[in-house]
């Protein structure tokens, strides 16, 4: 048989005595809460499984109907391109005729919804396209040779004719569009890279397929373009429960299109730049991409549709992340979140109003059970009521920081005893609990001075960006910072009492660490690899023994980004340093007054000089030590200030040993951040050799020139001598010498 009799004595000794009235009225109270709490319970249960339900479904339908809008999105560019292709392979004539290619695209155009612009750049750079406005006007546009490399944008009539110009954007050149070496480079249909559009300026996305002859010879790049702006207008009129965003992003984090007005990208024509989700300026959006990051680790890692959630600022958001990708190389990511206060304000009324209810009935069940307890307690608290006098006396003795001890109870023998005891106990306790207070104070500022130097303490190990661990002589972990602890993504608790390494993720650090508490020194570090989040990450390690060497410190810090930077500087340098040293041009920087900074070898040999170092030495004025006109040192500075460079700029040096050379250079100026100017560098050619050569050819020609001067000259004699006037005035000087003779 079964004794309840310790039971009862424990709860005899344990529990402290109750008064008669709280012991009737706890358990009448006690079943009246138990009761309206569950249902309450059970209520808000049933509410949050209701939630969590129509938050499942309607995410789920939300996704479907975002996957299905974008499947028709992605798949009709393409579509077009493949009708035209066929059109053209039909009719390759069609090329050589550009009015009748643009009037083609023009038409298509208008047969395929969703399509902003279809086009076609040629292998010779001609550009013809047709492009349906958001008010469905419908443009063409040109560009080529008969535009002088410009992009001309044209208004059309029913027909398809240019009636009006309405734009002109200059250089544009179809083959230099991401689009266009994309394709040819793949060789087959497929996705462009998001881009910003040249006329615009919206994010779009092409879809580009290149077309071939019969002999597989490139024609050109078919492309039609879907601009995200109608994304965002479909995205924009989803009603996603009251206040459910839905957003679409590339793997890299990349933006592509929001239910929200917040910018996908930023910056101008010529330098646009995408925004990532998690530096969205829609808070909503950033916080749950930053969510996705830390769940998934990397967006790559999402490969079917999931459903989260988390919370923001306390309040509960449900997620569903899903992917949408195609044969062309399009991998993209759906994100819809919807909070869960879009379902919970009927829920919570219909709570509020039950807990409202529930309060009205405990409050009347307490205030009966009160009314029946004190009528059936009356009679017993009556005989109570000299004790309770007598502790109350106490009590104010107490408070009033003295005790009188020297109550009197007459009439009763164990009461005067009991009386005489209680005085002497009032005595010594007022005396000892004036003793422990003064100690209590004193414990007290100790422990609050201790509390606050460990928090500030633990602050600052939190706030070290590194890793901070203390390790005992046999190798277990003491503690750790909150960084470690984050990096190895294992709650502090659980480490305390691990060996060192084993998380396995360093043998180097593992082995270190032994041999560092085996020996006997006092400190140590090391450059460690360790691996975090599957990638190796270097990271400088000092510890310090403490305690007698009873344990050891470990601070960590990561170095990788300076390795990784140091090297690629390393070797950045080597390969200047290799081209600067071995450029059979000469290589300088000089200062605006005039005097060398830096000659590489080739610069000092066309100078005539033995090393570069004497160069520099030599060479303290420039315009007056190496100019043979020192006039020319004035346009070349002329030059510079102007335009801040000078090309192909000609005339004539000395070399160290007084010969004169010509050379050839060309040079920029280096400016700082303000646009002061700090010196220039450039490039010299000797020329003279070639300025030989061109001398000598101009002696030739000009030999040449007067060569054919007199042989001009004899022709026109011999013609002159042969005409009978010529012969005619012979005869007579003929007459005259003979005459003049006879005379």
């Amino acid at each position: 048989m079964i004794s309840f009799k310790p039971l009862k004595a424990f709860i005899t000794n344990t529990v402290a005595p109750v008064p008669l009235h709280t012991v009737l009225i706890i358990p009448f109270v006690l079943q009246i809460a138990a009761t309206v709490g569950l249902i309450g319970w059970l209520s808000y249960r049933n509410g949050q499984e209701a939630v969590n339900n129509v938050a499942d479904q309607l995410r789920s339908e939300t996704t479907n109907r975002i996957q299905e809008r974008l499947q028709l999105y992605i798949e009709t560019p393409h579509r077009l391109n493949q009708f035209n292709a066929n059109a053209i392979a039909s009719n390759p004539a069609i090329l050589e005729n550009s009015t009748e290619l643009t009037r083609f695209l023009w038409k298509e155009i208008q047969s395929y919804e969703g399509i902003a612009n279809t086009y076609l750049g040629s292998t010779d750079g001609e550009f013809r396209s047709a492009k349906k406005q958001l008010d469905g006007t419908l443009l063409i546009k040109k560009a080529g040779k008969a535009t002088q490399g410009n992009m001309y944008v044209y208004k059309t009539d029913n027909a398809g004719n240019a009636i009006h110009r309405m734009q002109v954007y200059s250089k544009y050149d179809p083959r230099t569009r991401p689009w266009y070496g994309a394709a040819v480079k793949a060789g087959k249909p497929i996705w462009s890279n998001i881009y910003t559009d040249f006329t615009s300026q919206a994010l779009s996305i092409t879809a580009a397929q290149p077309i071939y002859n019969q002999q597989r010879q490139l024609q050109g790049v078919l492309g039609s373009d879907l601009i995200f702006a109608q994304v965002n207008k479909f995205l924009q009129n989803l009603k996603i429960g009251k206040t459910g965003t839905a957003f679409i992003i590339e793997r890299s984090g990349n933006l592509v299109a929001t239910s929200s007005t917040a910018l996908v990208q930023k910056g101008d024509r010529d330098n646009s730049q995408r925004i990532k989700a998690t530096e969205s300026e829609n808070k909503f959006i950033q916080q749950t991409a930053k969510y996705i990051d830390r769940h998934f680790g990397n967006l790559t890692n999402i490969r079917s549709s999931e459903q989260l959630s988390f919370e923001i600022k306390g309040a509960k958001q449900f997620i569903q992340v899903a992917s949408l990708s195609d044969s062309h190389g399009l991998d993209w990511l759906i994100v819809v979140v919807i909070p869960e206060s879009d379902f919970m304000g009927q829920i919570y009324t219909n709570n509020n109003r039950t807990i409202i209810l529930s309060t009205i009935a405990l409050s009347i069940s307490i205030g009966i059970g009160i009314l029946i307890a004190r009528r059936l307690s009356k009679p017993i608290v009556r005989l109570t009521e000299a004790s309770k006098e007598l502790a109350k006396a106490a009590q104010n003795q107490f408070e009033g920081g003295k005790l009188h001890h020297n109550l009197e109870v007459k009439g009763i023998a164990e009461l005067e005893t009991l009386v005489g005891s209680f005085n002497t106990m009032a005595l010594q306790l007022q005396e000892s609990f004036a003793t422990l207070e003064t100690k209590n104070a004193d414990l007290q500022h100790a422990k609050e001075a201790l509390a606050k130097a460990n928090e500030q303490l633990e602050a600052v190990l939190n706030a070290v960006p590194g890793s901070i661990s203390w390790v005992g002589a046999n190798g277990l972990y003491l503690g750790v910072n909150r960084y470690l602890a984050e990096t190895l993504n294992v709650p502090p608790n659980l480490i305390i009492g691990k060996e060192v390494g084993f998380f396995n993720n360093s043998p180097d650090y593992a082995k270190f660490m032994r041999q560092f508490i085996a020996s006997h020194e006092e400190s140590a570090s090391q450059i460690i690899p360790i691996e975090v989040n599957s990638q190796e990450r270097y990271y400088l390690m000092a510890v310090q023994k403490y305690q007698q060497g009873s344990a050891t410190v470990s601070v960590g810090i990561d170095i990788t980004e300076r390795r990784e930077a140091e090297e690629a500087l390393r070797i950045a340098e080597e390969n200047y340093r290799s081209i600067f040293e071995n450029a059979l041009e000469g290589i300088f920087q000089s200062t605006p007054d005039g005097h060398y900074i830096s000659v590489n070898p080739a610069m000092a040999r066309i100078h005539g000089y033995d090393s570069p170092e004497k160069m520099i030495a030599s060479i303290t004025q420039i315009g007056s030590q190496l100019y043979v006109d020192p006039s020319t040192r004035d346009n070349f500075k002329s030059f510079m200030a102007a335009t801040g460079k000078v090309q192909d700029f000609e005339y004539q040096v000395y070399r160290q040993d007084g010969s004169i050379i010509w050379v050839e250079e060309d040079t920029r100026a280096v400016r700082d951040t303000n646009g002061r100017l700090l010196y220039y560098e450039g490039i010299i050619q000797d020329i003279s050799k070639r300025k030989r050569e061109e001398e000598s050819l101009k002696r030739q020609v000009e030999e040449l020139r007067i060569e054919i001067d007199h042989r001009k000259r004899a022709r026109e004699v011999a013609e002159i001598t042969q005409t009978d006037y010529f012969q005619e005035l012979q005869a007579a000087a003929e007459r005259l010498r003979f005459d003049e003779d006879d005379w």
